[in-house]
């Protein structure tokens, strides 16, 4: 294979034999077979059903935290933003989905099977809602073969306390150009996905040999994100195209996961993706015997971007049994938050307890650590100051794009772009909005005191690029965009 082109998922389609045998076994001969690979995706025997019962009304699915996805960047590399939304029925959501602005395009060029040049062409304008996340599983209790509820792996074997997503499924709809963004999953653990119903779902992976080569890309294009956060990679707020991907030569897996197919992926393997349609699918976390020495190295987000990050206490794995003796539980799980580095080292130790001056030691550098993160929080406040800017220029570039000239001989070929450049309008206007609608901390940061002369010159920048904004929407005679323009961009 030529370095950077893309390399299709193996397929593996296991007999009835190989299906009956515990999953655990069956990755585990594979991982022998085919040690660095990046994803497979596997085709179970016909006759096999994840539920006998039938799905629920999708009137009775709720989706608590759907995600609008904006997207911002260019020549391949971007920046998302994910905006919380209210609960909806999953009936609802399939409406949205097959409405005229979110429905599938048709297939625009005769080799475009994925509908990639359809996703990346127009991955910034439009942004859909993702129903992720949803701690739910629709496996029946018993399946004759794999149950993603039940996988039989080293966390179920070692009693790790639920984590949805991690140690309990988690379901997510998808509509077209809904997307996951590139990350390895928490504790660089194996993952498996099924899919349910619905359209393709396409994923790119980068092998584990090729992790260290797939970063250093990721750090020169977004220096800002690693100087404020090492592990800025595992905040899932980035896109990638294949095409950067080609141009620096890094190797990557491409493939199609079409309703009643599984992909799994190796531990420690970057991946992204996006769906091509309204579809359902169900994933969770797993764990072998590799996967140990992994674990341990994985690196951790301290930042203030991932609060909630889990962090699985290594020493679990290895005492578990002696543990269980002793009656002793010795912090099985915890969520990540600032200053657990000092929880990671004792992770990595042979001992399985702490002793009175090592807990203040941690408690020490816990406070040193907070103390450095409201420090970082500044850098951070300007990036996203930055890309607001960004956003409200690109708002206005759109507009002058849209302009009505004052004689009535405009062309029928810039009246017929006016629909589209008012949708990209829209969009980037909500963006720039949204980049605004910070986290709590962040916007404590905002309001210090040492940040009073960026927030006074920030607002001046804003306003000005408001009121650019105004005056172009005036000609356009968007609603939309004079709505934006009249309200003060800072709060």
């Amino acid at each position: 294979m030529a370095s950077g082109e893309p390399q299709f998922c193996k397929v593996l389609k296991p007999t009835k034999e190989e299906w009956s045998l515990p999953f655990t076994e069956y990755v585990e001969a594979q991982l022998k077979q085919h040690k660095d690979f990046a994803m497979l995706k596997i085709i179970p025997p016909r006759g096999y059903i994840a539920r006998r019962e039938g799905f629920p009304k999708l009137e009775q699915i709720k989706i608590q935290t759907p995600i609008r996805q904006h997207v911002f960047g260019t020549q391949g590399t971007y920046r998302c933003l994910l905006e919380e939304q209210k609960a909806l029925s999953v009936a609802d959501f399939k409406r949205l989905s097959y409405s005229r602005a979110h429905r599938t395009p048709p297939k625009g060029h005769r080799q475009d099977d994925l509908l990639e040049r359809a996703f990346w062409s127009a991955v910034t304008l439009n942004p859909p809602l993702y129903g992720a996340d949803t701690p739910v599983s629709f496996f029946d209790e018993k399946v004759e073969g794999w149950n993603i509820k039940n996988l039989g792996c080293l966390l179920t074997q070692h009693n790790v306390p639920r984590i949805p997503g991690v140690t309990t499924p988690m379901t997510y709809f998808g509509m077209w150009k809904s997307f996951f963004s590139w990350h390895v999953e928490d504790m660089d653990l194996y993952s498996i996905n099924y899919m349910h119903f619905g359209a393709p779902k396409v994923w790119y992976c980068v092998s584990p040999k090729d992790r260290a080569k797939f970063e250093a890309m990721a750090r020169a294009q977004f220096p800002e994100l690693y100087r404020c956060c090492p592990c800025f990679l595992r905040h899932k707020d980035i896109l990638i195209s294949p095409r950067v991907l080609r141009n620096h030569h890094i190797e990557y897996t491409l493939a199609k996961q079409e309703a009643g197919e599984f992909i799994v992926l190796n531990a420690g393997a970057y991946h992204s993706g996006f769906n091509m349609g309204f579809n359902c699918a169900e994933a969770v976390n797993f764990a072998l015997q590799q996967w140990l020495p992994i674990g341990r190295a994985a690196e951790q987000c301290d930042c203030s971007a991932l609060p909630d990050g889990v962090c699985l206490d290594m020493v679990l794995f290895r005492k578990s049994r002696k543990l269980r003796e002793q009656g002793n539980q010795a912090r099985p799980v915890s969520t990540r938050s600032h200053g657990s580095a000092a929880s990671d080292a004792s992770s990595m130790s042979e001992d399985t307890d702490m002793d009175e001056s090592s807990a203040a030691d941690s408690g020490k550098e816990r406070e040193e650590k907070e103390s450095e993160d409201k420090r970082t929080d500044l850098p951070a406040l300007q990036a996203i100051v930055r890309q607001a800017e960004a956003g409200f220029a690109d708002v206005a570039a759109r507009l002058e794009e849209i302009a009505v000239p004052s004689s009535q001989e405009a062309s029928k070929a810039q009246e017929g772009a006016r629909p589209m450049l008012e949708r990209r309008h829209k969009t980037a206007a909500s963006t720039a909005l949204a980049l605004l609608s910070v986290s709590a901390r962040t916007r404590e940061a905002w309001e210090a005191p040492a940040s009073a002369r960026l927030r006074k010159r920030t607002t001046h920048v804003l306003r000005a690029r408001a009121k650019a904004l105004k005056q172009s929407a005036g000609s356009s005679g968007s609603k939309h965009s004079r709505r934006l323009a009249s309200r003060s961009p800072i709060s």
